[in-house]
């Protein structure tokens, strides 16, 4: 069984926030996280499908070979309580 993660992240340097999926490229959810820290990305909000609902952002297919870049903009995410958001869409933390 693949796990689905998804992790909103934000650049510093380059000024750019982004929601972006995981279901099957990262079978541990740290690494996927090492994986975007390690592009110079710091985190913002982390979750398995289990601790988070999906919003206005459907679930994707499975994807072992792929990253899937759910949505960006320039700027920081804004998280307001549970409730994360990037370029409009958004998802809730349980």
């Amino acid at each position: 069984m693949k796990n689905y993660y998804r992790i909103t992240t934000y650049s510093p340097e380059e000024n750019v926030s982004a929601i972006v999926d995981c279901y099957g490229k990262f079978d541990e959810l740290w690494k996927f996280s090492a994986f975007l820290v390690d592009k110079n990305f710091k985190v913002r909000a982390v979750s398995k499908e289990q601790n988070f609902e999906f919003g206005n952002i459907p679930k994707a297919q499975p994807d072992e070979t792929r990253l899937i870049l759910r949505a960006c903009q320039t700027g920081e995410p804004t998280i307001d309580g549970n409730r994360i958001e990037v370029n409009g869409k958004f998802y809730f933390k349980k």
